[in-house]
């Protein structure tokens, strides 16, 4: 997330190599385990944007946004990993 004043990431950053990293565990240790160790992240994930919600140095916009569009969307992931899994 771009906080006051940040020039926005160019590129997907550790969250790709993240994402790298699932695929590969995929391979090694099955979809199961990977599947719950993704939904683990994506669960943080949301928790970190619920946190984001009570900083002072996020702007209002940003905080609306949050709340908005990531926060469903990542709630929306975590339903697909739950069917995935099911």
């Amino acid at each position: 997330l771009k906080m006051k004043d940040e020039k926005p990431e160019s590129d997907s950053g550790a969250w790709g190599t993240v994402a790298q990293t699932v695929i590969g565990a995929a391979k090694v240790f099955g979809e199961t385990s990977t599947l719950r160790a993704l939904k683990e992240g994506e669960e943080y994930g949301l928790k970190q944007y619920r946190d984001l919600l009570e900083s002072e140095q996020i702007s209002p916009t940003l905080k609306t946004k949050i709340n908005n569009v990531f926060i469903p969307n990542q709630k929306k992931h975590i339903e697909r990993i739950d069917t995935l899994m099911s």
